[in-house]
């Protein structure tokens, strides 16, 4: 139905654009819907369906307690919900839209505008560390603490997170794509939180059932994640509780048998269409478990994950040994390892954007030698298999959910990794040789913003381990930080995959950016 269909456009890869033949409440839903995937907050409770939320965050409750607010907002969520049959829709998407805000604020750029402050006591930058919260703010960020982690004292926005928490706690039983975005602000709510990184530290339990076990057991569920991929991904959360009482050298297949069988999501009312979502929006959602199992260390069910976001997307990878030369004066050809993918051509998977400033080498030093990637001899290629063809960015996503895991998965100084990481990231890298006008964001040439952002990332991490590009790997990471403020691409576009990529918050960004610079 037209319900289900305009859910499908909040997981959208695209900017979304108000379905034709839409009547009634359909049509009206579809611009909040619209406004809600862009992250655009002020449009968001501006709307009119959104109107009983919107007066529950007026400036004139700023008084109000916390438990006066938490009423409020459910009072004003169950008012939405049984407005009509698509009011569980209109929740949704306000709760999406809070979501999407809050990401934009604290990941993507570009600053949220200061109009934002007159619709909504959720401002993101007067509870920032800049500026001294009011009581209520300061009491939404303590209720943000879970498991005894509190919420990060850079994280900007918190009632935006708390809000999305709140009314999706409060929905999420009432629509089938609920729990994608549960486990997506449970997942945001844990980068957010003041000890939390990608090494061991800050993890709430809470948080990593929501994100990670629930959301996989949901998937699989749905049949977009394959049994094989599920059952490695169950044994990390099974095995210390199996082994407690176990014999220690039960086979893979005797633990299997022991696991519990999985509760399957219930919903009220709905079944879910999910033969309807793109391809494209399978593997995305596939990218993102790969990309939270790797920041809990979680990678028994990684390989079998990726494996089944390739099949989406007839899509391939490798990483292999090819003859080719690293500086311009270099006359013996050497292995390179590189990283090769094969790939079906299509259209559609992400707006493109004029690329973040990629700096040269040539740049830094006008004295070096060294090639801005080898000089390989693709002659020995074998059919299908490319290495510097552009790819779409839902095929970046995978390629940098690699680089996470094998970042994740090693020792920070190993340089086998740092060459595995250079190669997907070279890949990743790699630009078509024309860029396209794109009306109003001048040229186009890599397919997303935030996923070219996040490959000149991980270059720069391998880059900085190489005495040659180390140089340049910081004044590369000085300029990922700074362009969060830039005015262009707009915010909608930032988002498209944001869910999907392990790009570092805005004050993540700034301690690495501070710690490469001291070395």
């Amino acid at each position: 139905g037209p319900w289900q269909d305009l859910e499908h456009d909040l997981l959208a890869l695209k900017p979304v654009a108000i379905r034709e033949g839409l009547e009634g409440d359909a049509a009206a839903v579809a611009g909040l819907v619209a406004a809600a995937h862009g992250g655009d907050w002020e449009a968001v409770l501006g709307h009119p369906c959104a109107e009983p939320v919107a007066a529950a965050l007026r400036a004139e409750q700023l008084g109000s307690t916390l438990a006066d607010l938490r009423a409020a907002v459910d009072k004003a969520t169950e008012t939405v919900v049984s407005s009509g049959p698509g009011g569980v829709t209109v929740a949704l998407a306000i709760a999406v839209g809070a979501l999407q805000a809050f990401c934009r604020i604290n990941w993507t750029g570009p600053k949220a505008p200061a109009s934002w402050a007159e619709v909504s006591l959720v401002h993101p930058d007067n509870d920032g560390e800049d500026d001294e919260p009011t009581p209520l703010l300061k009491a939404i960020r303590e209720d943000l603490g879970i498991d005894g982690e509190p919420l990060s004292d850079h994280a900007r926005g918190a009632g935006m997170l708390w809000l999305s928490t709140v009314v999706l706690a409060q929905i999420s039983c009432k629509t089938p794509t609920g729990f994608i975005w549960q486990a997506r602000a449970g997942f945001a709510w844990q980068r957010a939180l003041h000890d939390a990184n990608d090494r061991g530290l800050g993890y709430a339990p809470t948080l990593l059932r929501r994100c990670v076990e629930t959301f996989a057991v949901a998937l699989h569920h749905f049949s977009i994640l394959p049994s094989e991929a599920f059952n490695a991904v169950r044994r990390d959360f099974v095995r210390t509780e199996i082994t407690l009482t176990m014999p220690l050298d039960l086979a893979e297949d005797e633990i299997d048998s022991l696991m519990p069988l999985p509760e399957a999501p219930q919903f009220e009312g709905q079944t879910w269409e999910h033969q309807a979502l793109p391809a494209l929006v399978k593997a995305c959602l596939l990218v993102e478990l790969v990309v939270r199992l790797s920041f809990y260390g979680r990678t028994r069910g990684v390989q079998e994950t990726l494996k089944a976001a390739c099949s989406h997307l007839d899509f391939d990878y490798k990483l292999s040994a090819l003859m080719g030369i690293k500086r311009a004066h270099q006359k013996v050809a050497h292995a390179q390892l590189t990283c090769m993918t094969r790939s079906v051509t299509r259209e559609g998977g992400g707006s493109g954007e004029a690329a973040p400033n990629q700096l040269k080498l040539s740049e830094i030093d006008d004295m070096t030698d060294i090639l801005e990637r080898p000089r390989l001899e693709v002659d020995a290629l074998e059919e299908g298999w490319s290495v510097d063809a552009p790819l779409d960015a839902p095929e970046l996503c995978i390629l940098l959910a690699v680089c996470q895991w094998k970042w994740l998965g090693a020792n920070p100084n190993d340089e086998l990794m740092h060459h595995e990481v250079n190669a997907l990231a070279m890949r990743a890298v790699a630009l078509p040789a024309q860029p396209k006008e794109a009306e109003g964001e001048g040229m186009m040439l890599a397919s997303n913003w935030l996923v070219f952002s996040t490959a000149l990332w991980f270059k720069c991490r391998a880059e900085f381990s190489r005495i040659k590009t180390r140089e340049r790997a910081v004044f590369q990471f000085e300029v990922l930080v700074n362009q969060y403020s830039d005015e262009k691409p707009s915010g909608q576009h930032r988002l498209l995959f944001s869910h999907a990529l392990p790009f570092p918050a805005r004050w993540h960004a700034q301690q690495e950016l501070g710690k490469r610079m001291c070395m």
